[in-house]
């Protein structure tokens, strides 16, 4: 995602700054142990045929990394050096960027703000964050970590839930799929 660019998403919040992040075969690891998967969370696994991501990239990128086994990464936070040079130029440009700066690289030399640079201190602290339905979901495996000034609450309730599968053009059979028992329930 260009830095320019502001959607508001539900998410949940798995790797706070600092933290390392990994999924081994689908299982999220944070700092090394095991996660549990969300209650009311779906995997498909190997779900092929996904429009919604499939011309996607994920992030940084380059990496060698897949949605059912990514990273490790660690989770920037305030005060953390990032060390830049060409190799990983295309890992951090877009990063660096919105933080503010402008980042150039002319002749095997990295440019922050017009100078040289080949370390770059990071501003502010970011989170990691997964949907519940990973393998139908975008997240900070494609945009990468989200600033803290980005996050604008925490979600409370859900207040509407039908399966998502059916189309809404067929709206009768949309209906019948409405999860009433998830309706109104508190989110943990």
């Amino acid at each position: 995602m260009k830095p320019s660019e502001s959607v508001n998403y539900i998410k949940r919040c798995i790797g706070l700054p600092g933290d390392t992040v990994e999924i081994r075969f689908g299982k999220v690891l944070v700092n090394g142990i095991e996660t549990s998967f969300p209650l009311h969370g779906r995997s498909t696994i190997h779900q092929s045929d996904n429009a919604f991501r499939r011309k996607a990239e994920l992030f940084p990128e380059g990496a060698a990394f897949s949605d059912i086994n990514y990273g490790p990464v660690v989770v920037p936070k305030r005060g953390d050096i990032l060390k830049i040079d060409p190799a990983t130029f295309s890992r951090w440009h877009i990063f660096i960027e919105r933080e503010g700066h402008t980042v150039q690289f002319s002749a095997d030399t990295i440019l922050i703000d017009g100078a040289a640079a080949s370390s770059y201190r990071v501003q502010q602290n970011y989170y990691f964050v997964l949907g519940d339905n990973r393998d139908n979901s975008m997240d900070s495996r494609y945009w990468g970590f989200v600033p803290g000034d980005h996050l604008i609450g925490e979600a409370l309730f859900i207040y509407w839930s039908w399966d998502p599968e059916i189309p809404v053009y067929s709206l009768s059979e949309k209906y019948s799929t409405i999860r009433w028992n998830r309706i109104g329930t508190l989110i943990r």
